[in-house]
């Protein structure tokens, strides 16, 4: 004979049912929160750099532009070099580990670390051996890719993701690029040439770099006890070459143009080139930003439900392309106005240029979904 259930039996049922929406409400606020951050964050932080390169755009003129961005340009084509592919990796582990974070982070440092060094090493051999359009670049390359020496601090970020805290992130990036506006216009007053503005963008590499790392000392120094683990790092080579391909194709497709037309043409067919870029990459961000605060749960879905895992992530991918569509056709009807505002009539002939360009937004919103699920997938 079946006796119903208790009503002890019905209360712990309806505690459970209500401790798990509780729980995936709570995550839902969190991944809100955390995205309004970031969003608030990309936005002040890609606004301030666009604004700056607009007006060092228009301070330089199309030809001296034209070295400026050469030289951001070459040396961009082999940074991710120094990230080793590794920072949706660091994130993931620190998810599913987190009482593990110092090893992770110091192991996951001193890779990076020296994935920067080689990195420089080997654009400091390239300098010297290449042709370049304009003897002015040899030394602005080297003057920039010198920022890069503190990048591998931006593991902390990774930290700051894996528990959804962006908004510390946020604050280190937004003052550093708060600090690129105030350079720039302190050197446009002062008439300053054009070496001293390629000092101010690696500046800002550096300065996004020290902040992060010095809120991390005030906010949990007890983090900062690094560890160094030969294991864990062959492991997150092993995973993380698939990621570093990727990037490193997808760097080589966005600025492999500008010095391609560098080595071809002229200094100032470059700056409009460049002006057109820098009105289409502007958004990028988006499609980096939603990933980012979406990575964890998706985690943590890939390991409790793997049929919703699997439709959040069609959904996902379906939004993304949409989504840069959308963008496309928007800056498409707008590019003449857009490259006048920003730009001036000195850079009329950007116009066409931003109109092409654009039309890779889909492409790149989609690939920063592809590049999560890789990493889930291990």
């Amino acid at each position: 004979m079946r006796h119903a259930p208790g009503p002890r039996l019905n209360d712990a049922c309806t505690q459970n049912t209500t401790m798990n929406e509780d729980k995936r409400h709570g995550e839902a606020r969190r991944i809100a929160s955390n995205t309004v951050w970031l969003l608030a964050g990309q936005i002040i932080r890609l606004g301030s750099v666009f604004l700056a390169v607009a007006w060092t755009a228009r301070y330089l003129g199309p030809e001296e532009f034209g070295v400026y961005s050469y030289a951001i340009a070459f040396v961009l084509l082999f940074a991710e070099l120094g990230t080793l592919g590794l920072q949706g990796i660091i994130t993931h582990d620190l998810v599913e580990d987190p009482a593990n974070d110092r090893t992770i982070l110091g192991t996951a440092f001193v890779l990076r670390l020296c994935g920067a060094a080689a990195t420089i090493a080997i654009l400091t051999l390239l300098v010297y051996t290449v042709r370049l359009p304009d003897p002015r670049a040899r030394w602005l390359i080297l003057v920039f890719a010198a920022g890069y020496l503190f990048r591998p601090l931006y593991v902390v970020n990774q930290f700051y993701e894996s528990r959804v805290e962006g908004k510390f992130p946020v604050i280190a990036a937004s003052l550093a690029s708060a600090t690129l506006v105030g350079l720039t216009a302190v050197l446009i007053a002062q008439a300053a040439p054009l070496g001293w503005f390629v000092a101010a963008r690696a500046v800002l590499v550096a300065l996004a770099g020290i902040l992060i790392l010095a809120i991390l000392t005030l906010h949990r120094p007890q983090t900062l006890r690094w560890r160094f683990d030969r294991g864990l790092a062959v492991r997150m080579l092993r995973r993380s070459w698939p990621l570093l391909a990727s990037a490193l194709t997808a760097t080589i497709y966005l600025k492999i143009d500008q010095v391609m037309l560098g080595g071809m043409s002229g200094s100032e067919d470059v700056g409009i080139y460049a002006a057109a870029s820098q009105l289409s990459e502007v958004w990028y961000f988006l499609p980096i930003l939603l990933m980012s605060s979406l990575f964890p749960s998706l985690i943590t879905l890939s390991q409790e439900n793997k049929s919703t895992y699997h439709e959040r992530l069609s959904t996902i991918f379906g939004s993304m392309a949409w989504f840069g569509i959308a963008v496309a056709v928007g800056v498409t009807l707008f590019a003449g106005l857009l490259v006048n505002i920003f730009f001036g009539a000195g850079y009329d002939e950007s116009t066409t240029v931003l109109r092409i360009h654009v039309w890779a937004l889909p492409f790149i919103f989609m690939r920063a979904a592809l590049s999560k699920w890789i990493i889930i997938e291990k």
